[in-house]
């Protein structure tokens, strides 16, 4: 594994057009990469004269924060601007008046909610790279709103995360979402590396919480 060899910033993996059917052929071998080096993935789909618009898709989770840097600096290095998207599922009727608020991005940022604070600290990372920063908020699908979202801001690049797995083995998880975006994008895709997420709170360490307190 020539990686394990040499510190490497980013690999960078072609894809081939097919032609007949108007799509980029990605080989096995490129998933496999994905899941098994230590740096950031480049996956070269599509023909772009310049990389000046990047999307990165974040949950709002902190776990990502570590490929916004990375994209950050990536961005830094070739004067792009950064667009953050978080995508909400489409929410019952009954609460409206939630997703009003949560479309004000101004509001969003503002407020002391999980989401507002680290989409406000992921975005006042990348400002502090100077580099152009925005926030995009979604509603639906989460797939389909990412290339609704992809389509309509003409993006050069597309960044999305694998989570690093647990355990004494080093590879990386590529979620659901991260495969529809390589199987479905035209533009090139940054597979960019996140921390660890936190484990959540069992039934157990919350029982071990309330013993703790007595």
């Amino acid at each position: 594994d020539q990686t394990s060899k040499t510190s490497y910033d980013l690999v960078v993996i072609g894809a081939r057009w097919t032609g007949a059917v108007g799509e980029y052929w990605r080989s096995k071998t490129t998933y496999e990469v994905i899941k098994t080096i230590q740096p950031p993935v480049l996956v070269a789909i599509g023909e772009r004269e310049q990389l000046k618009r990047f999307l990165v898709c974040t949950g709002g989770k902190e776990f990502i924060e570590q490929a916004v840097q990375f994209t950050g600096r990536l961005a830094a290095a070739v004067n792009a601007s950064v667009t953050l998207l978080h995508v909400m599922a489409e929410p019952p009727a009954v609460y409206a008046d939630m997703v009003r608020l949560e479309e004000n991005v101004d509001q969003l940022l503002e407020s002391k909610s999980e989401l507002g604070t680290n989409l406000r600290r992921q975005k006042r990372e990348l400002e502090r790279l100077r580099v152009s920063a925005d926030v995009r908020l979604r509603h639906g699908i989460v797939i389909d709103q990412v290339f609704e979202e992809a389509r309509e801001g003409d993006y050069d690049l597309i960044v999305t995360g694998t989570s690093q797995a647990r355990g004494l083995l080093r590879h990386y998880i590529m979620g659901d979402l991260t495969r529809s975006i390589l199987n479905r994008a035209i533009v090139p895709v940054l597979v960019a590396r996140a921390g660890p997420a936190k484990p959540g709170r069992t039934l157990w360490k919350a029982i071990k919480g309330l013993v703790r307190t007595r």
